[in-house]
Order: structure tokens, then C-alpha cells, then sequence
């Protein structure tokens, strides 16, 4: 008895695959023209903290590891480490952006890629730490 069903099931399945039940629906077909198909990029991700600190102990890797450690603690004091971050406050009118708080004097210099840009932010500050040091820095670590 066992086997007879267990034949009936398995025919009733073989069945069905090779004979699949065709229904037949009428469907009212729209026709759209002048369609171009867009993608739409996926958000870039925002840099962590700790993969802001990792790019600059690799731009100032040359550095002595406690100039480094000054540098980070510096850019801490400024942006802690926002890659967007943006002061207004400045008494002569000018903005300073990104993590290491470039002021927007450099623009001249520098373009503005900096100001949007948080790795170039980083070169920018390489670039103005290599000719005067901490010295354009006025964080409370920066000293």
C-alpha cells in the first residue's frame, strides 16, 4: 500500500513538470515609449573616525610617531574628526572646513576641493604643515 502511494505521488509530480497546466489570460499590452532607464548610485559611505586618524598617521607616516600624535590630537581639538565639519566663527569673516579645519584663505592656493573633500582636506594640511608646522592651528591641542 506504502508503495503504491508513494508511486502515485511521485508520478503525480513527474506529471506535473512535463505537463504543466497552461491557462491562457488575456492581458491588455501598454506600449511606452521614450523610457531611458536610470541608475541611481548608492550612496558613498561616510568615513569613519578612526579611518580619518588612519589617513593621516599614513600622510605623516615619515613623521616621528609623538609628531604624528601631535598632529592627531590637534585635528581632534579642531573637527574631532568630522570630515564634514565647518566653522564659521572666525573673526576675519573666512571659513575653515574639514577635519583638519583648512581655512578658506587657501582656496587661492589650493582650490576648493578641499572644502568637500576630506582626504584632500588631509593633503592640503600636509602641504601647509610641511612650510609652517602647527603654527596656522588654534585648536587647544594644537599648541
Amino acid at each position: 500500500m506504502k508503495l503504491l502511494i508513494t508511486l502515485t505521488i511521485i508520478i503525480g509530480i513527474v506529471w506535473g513538470f512535463t505537463h504543466p497546466r497552461v491557462e491562457s489570460v488575456k492581458v491588455k499590452a501598454y506600449t511606452v515609449s521614450n523610457i531611458t532607464p536610470s541608475v541611481t548610485p548608492s550612496p558613498t559611505p561616510l568615513p569613519l573616525h578612526s579611518e580619518i586618524m588612519i589617513e593621516v598617521i599614513r600622510i605623516w607616516g615619515e613623521k616621528p610617531p609623538a609628531e604624528i600624535l601631535k598632529i592627531l590630537e590637534c585635528f581632534n581639538s579642531e573637527s574631532e574628526f568630522k570630515f564634514n565639519a565647518i566653522n564659521a566663527k572666525n573673526r576675519n569673516k573666512s571659513v575653515d572646513f574639514g577635519p583638519a579645519q583648512i581655512n578658506s584663505v587657501h582656496t587661492k592656493r589650493f582650490g576648493n576641493k578641499f572644502k568637500t573633500d576630506w582626504k584632500e582636506n588631509l593633503r592640503v594640511a600636509k602641504q601647509i604643515y610641511d612650510e609652517q608646522g602647527l603654527k596656522p592651528w588654534y585648536g587647544k591641542r594644537c599648541s
